[in-house]
Order: C-alpha cells, then structure tokens, then sequence
C-alpha cells in the first residue's frame, strides 16, 4: 500500500457515519503495515515532530508517493530531533514540492496528529487493541459506590472544587506534552507559559493531571466558552487577546509510577508563586457531614459540585473507590446520531439531535439549541460526534422500554472524547 491507496482509505473512513462501521474498516487496513505505521505516526500521543505543519497544500498534483521520496524516514527524523528548526522547514518545503497533492496532503495531516477522517486513539485500540498507547485515567466513583461517609473514621478527608473545563494529562521530561482523556495532543507551543512551570516544579519525570481553564478579561469562563476556546487553539487557532490558559492540578504521578499515596501526590502539585499552575482548591475535613457542608456551599455558589479524596489513596487505572465525585445537575455524554426534522423557522435546518449511548441502551432527542449554535451544526455536520447533555431523571419508555432522558439540554460539544457514557453509568449519575 502507498501513500495515495492510504489516502483513498482514509477517505473511505471518513465518509462513514457508523462508529461500527469506522472499526470494521480499520480492523481491516490496519493488517497492513505500511497503513498502520501512519496511523501510529499520527496517533501515537509520545511521537511529536516539533515542526507546525503549514497551512498549505502539496504544490504539485502527479502522483509521487511517500516512497519515492523516503518521508516516514523524514518524519524519523523529526521525532528523534535529527532535524529540528530552519533545517527541519526547510526540508518539510523540499519534501511538499516532491510529493504529489494527496501524498503531501497527508504528510501534513501526520504532522498535525490528525488524519481528519473522525478517528481517535480508542476508536484505533478498538480494532485493533494496543495500537497506540493509551493514557491512563483514573475517574471517580459515585456515592453509591462506596462507603464514603465512613472514611474519616480513621483519617481525614481532602473535599476539592469540582472543576469545569478541559482534563489534560501534562507530561513532563525533556519537554512538555499535554494531551486530553483520549490521548489528543495539544499544541505545547500554545501554552508555553505553563509548561515553564510545570518544568520548574519538576526535577524528575512526571505526570500531572488536572483540567484547563481559560481566563478571558480576568473572569474564568464557564465551560462551553472555556472548551470553545481550547478546541479552537487545539485545532490550529490562537488566544485572542484577553484570553489565558490556566491550569488547575489535584494529581501528580512520577514516571514511573512509584505508588505514593495521594497526600504526597498532591503535595506535588502545591505551587502558591504561579499564576497560571494552580493547585485544586480544597480544604481539609475530619467528617462527612461537613464535606456535605463544603457541598452544599459550593452548590449555593453556583459551582458544579465537589469531589471526595482519600489520604491513602492509591492510583490506578480505572474508577477509584478512594476518590468520590458530588454534584447537583447530571450530565451524559451521548453521540449524535440524526437530524429530526423542524418546524416553523426551524424547518429548513432540524428541530432536536437524536442521541444515543455507544451501547445503544438509551436514546433521546437532545433540544435546548441556541439559534447560532443550530445553524453551526447544520453546516458543520456534527452527526457522529459526542455532546454533553444536561437533563434531570432517567425515563423509561412504556412502549419500547427503552431508556431515556427528562428535560435533556445540550451543553456543549465534546471533541475531547472518544467514547460516550454507559447506560449503567447514567443510571448511576
């Protein structure tokens, strides 16, 4: 398989709506070597090239191919920094001159680690399994889970802000890398000023976890503003004026893992000088009942809810019973799956989005759209994506006895995730 058969399927994957259908096509090309040694140059979240791929096209239109030119050795090249700076565009230039437009087209695309054909690492690792590395993540249990009101028996209890952004995995070494839940990268460049500090607390390689923020003129936006924002610079685009990235950390992990309990991880994370690294804040409680208290605060104060830590908590990769998250309004990341016709001034665009959980356990029509976000939608072709939907109750349907959901709003777009929620987990929401 050359560069312009890899080409023409990744097209193929693409034009397809199905998640299923997506994994069946790449179970299939991925037994081709050639096909996956691009998807893990593309994917693979610990293989950068330190070049911004420019925003232009192949100059040439005759079909020459990644062979004849040898451009995986070129991208080897700019992973292991044989090439960096001057050397490294002046070289990409040479190659995007020699390539024909669809082989330099998707050289760019490797370069950008999007392949912009609507796949991730866990659609990848899907079909075929351990293709590219995979970020652990450790996500919190729900009350119900565990028996939280008896941990502070023997200990105390860290309750933390329950934070309303972006989670991103910011990896340090040699330099900087941080990448989102499914392993998408950001681009380090864009956030220079927090990995100076992040490098400045670290002295061995690590790990910190937390999620992205966005002040825009000195007031924390709320999420779908915050996300929008993030998506665009993750996506190529820059902070406008007034706009700083924050990033807010409750976890440090040293690489490798060294099995510290969490009172030391989250000592790492303690940086009081920085203005754009913060730690989680938090307080210290010897009682559940005035955890409930710091909650219900944290509620009045229109917050979205708080989270639970054990001292003695151990990580893992997984859900973790040591750690518990509280809050008031539920929210289901569910897939687009159609368009359902509009009436009215509606009629030319669609009325509500039909959603549905991967494990085809619940569906629901998702409204509370603003005009401006329809029309965006509409244009854009969001079927395929998931979207976070605020709603009040789950609801059974007397006919079908399928799930579904009371009062669903959308809430915001979710391109930092691979995989929607369970109906098990919704249930237990």
């Amino acid at each position: 398989m050359n560069s312009l058969d890899m080409f023409d399927a990744l097209d193929v994957i693409g034009e397809e709506s199905s998640t299923t259908r997506k994994v069946e096509l790449l179970r299939g090309f991925l037994w081709v070597p050639e096909f996956r040694e691009v998807i893990i140059a593309a994917y693979d979240p610990l293989t950068t090239f330190g070049i911004l791929a420019p925003g232009v096209e192949a100059k040439t239109t005759f079909a020459s191919t990644f062979e004849d030119h040898g451009t995986m050795d070129f991208l080897k090249k700019l992973s292991k920094r044989e090439l960096v700076g001057d050397a490294a565009k002046q070289s990409l230039e040479l190659m995007l001159e020699k390539l024909g437009r669809d082989s330099g087209d998707l050289l760019l695309r490797i370069l950008r680690k999007d392949l912009g054909c609507g796949i991730g690492v866990k659609l990848i690792n899907k079909a075929v399994p351990n293709t590219i590395y995979s970020f652990p993540y450790m996500r919190c249990s729900l009350p119900k889970q565990t028996k939280v009101k008896d941990w502070c028996k023997n200990d105390i209890m860290y309750v933390q802000e329950k934070m309303d952004g972006m989670f991103v995995n910011s990896t340090v070494n040699h330099e900087v890398l941080f990448h989102t839940r499914s392993g998408q990268p950001l681009p380090a460049e864009k956030f220079s000023s927090i990995a100076r500090t992040l490098q400045r607390m670290s002295s061995t390689p690590r790990q910190f976890h937390g999620e992205l923020l966005v002040d825009v003129d000195d007031v924390i936006a709320d999420r779908k503003t915050g996300n929008g924002i993030l998506n665009r610079v993750r996506q190529g685009g820059d902070f406008k004026d007034g706009e700083t990235p924050i990033l807010v950390i409750w976890d440090c992990v040293l690489l490798p893992e060294d099995g510290a309990l969490y009172r030391e991880r989250f000592g790492r994370c303690s940086n009081p000088q920085a203005y754009d690294v913060r730690q989680v804040t938090h307080e210290v409680v010897d009682t559940f009942d005035k955890a409930l208290e710091l909650y219900n605060a944290a509620i009045l104060a229109g917050k979205e809810g708080v989270v639970l830590k054990k001292p003695s908590g151990v990580w893992k990769d997984g859900t973790s019973r040591d750690q518990v998250k509280l809050k008031a309004e539920r929210v289901a990341d569910l897939r687009v799956f159609k368009f359902l016709p509009g009436t009215g001034k509606n009629e030319s665009t669609f009325g509500s989005i039909l959603c549905r959980t991967d494990d085809g356990d619940l569906e629901v029509a998702v409204s509370g759209i603003s005009d401006k976000q329809r029309k965006a939608f509409f244009e854009s072709d969001i079927i395929g994506k998931i979207i976070s939907v605020k709603f009040n109750e789950v609801t059974v349907d007397k006919v079908t006895y399928r799930h579904s959901l009371f009062l669903p709003r959308f809430d915001c777009v979710r391109d930092d995730l691979e995989v929607t929620d369970s109906l098990d987990r919704i249930l237990m929401l």
